[in-house]
Formats: structure tokens, sequence, C-alpha cells
């Protein structure tokens, strides 16, 4: 599931931990053998660390966001469903689901019970609960951003508007 219009939610996340992301970010840049040993960045985020060079936590949040897409975009025949957008599973949970559970084998049955568990807030009392994040604070976007945002999608393969705001 790849979600749009989640980067400011992305960047909230990552700026609760902003001293350890720069000075991870600021290792990286220094010493990618050393970094790659650190583990998250290996993920798919190091190979766009090192191409696109964030400088802050915004372009971070941006290859966070982005890169699994990316390697989706690039790997889309190896996968045995379309693309399910985070959207289309809060607006269109039943439809979505049962695609979805087709395509798995699971019983149509499930779709139900799969539903009512969106009601729960699976990240509750998490780093990344909505009650933790509400507090952090992000700038707005600037026309420098959109312009490094626009930067990144193109370089990434990615459509822009999974940068997109609001």
């Amino acid at each position: 599931m790849f979600r749009k219009k989640a980067l400011l939610s992305v960047e909230k996340a990552c700026r609760r931990a902003e001293f350890l992301y720069l000075l991870l970010l600021g290792l990286y840049n220094y010493s990618p053998f050393v970094s790659r040993c650190l583990g998250t960045l290996i993920a798919g985020e190091g190979k766009w660390v090192r191409i696109l060079r964030p400088q802050n936590m915004r372009g971070q949040s941006a290859i966070i966001l982005a890169s699994p897409l990316s390697h989706y975009e690039r790997n889309k025949e190896m996968y045995c469903h379309p693309i399910v957008w985070f959207h289309e599973v809060i607006h269109e949970t039943e439809n979505v689901l049962t695609s979805v559970f087709n395509e798995l084998g699971i019983p149509q049955y499930c779709v139900a019970e799969a539903v009512e568990c969106k009601k729960i807030d699976s990240q509750k009392g998490s780093f990344l609960s909505q009650q933790s994040l509400e507090r952090v604070q992000v700038p707005p976007i600037s026309k420098e951003d959109r312009a490094l945002l626009d930067s990144y999608a193109k370089r990434m393969n990615v459509p822009e508007d999974v940068f997109e705001t609001d």
C-alpha cells in the first residue's frame, strides 16, 4: 500500500527523532559503508540518500515516503496485485479488501471483520500514534521545497502528487 499526501505525516514522524535522523544523515554522507551497518537506510532509502543527498528532514522524509513506490514502479510486473493506495483503503475499504483478499485466497467472510479493524487506532500508544504526532510541528512547504520535491519525483520515477500535502 502506498500513500499520497503523506509527506507532512512522514516528516512529523521523522522530526520526533530529528536529532538522530540528522546525525545518521551526516554519518551516511560522510561514510556510507559505516552507516549501511546501522540499519534502516539499507531497507531501500540508502540508494536514494546516496543519489539525492537530502540536506534536511523534508528531503529525508520525501525519500522515506517515495522509496517503496519507486521500487514498486521499477518492479511492478513482479507483483500479483496493482497498487493499493492508502486513500482507497480509507474511502473504499470494502472494495479494496475484497480485491486483495481474492488475490491472496483469503475467504470473503473475512472482509467484514477486516473492515471493523479500521475503527481501531492500530498505532495507539506507539511512537507513530496520532496523539504522539499531533504536537510535532512541521514548517509549510516553500517554493524551494516544492522544486526539490518535484525534482525528487522525477529522479525517483514516482508521480509528483505523491508529495502533495493538501
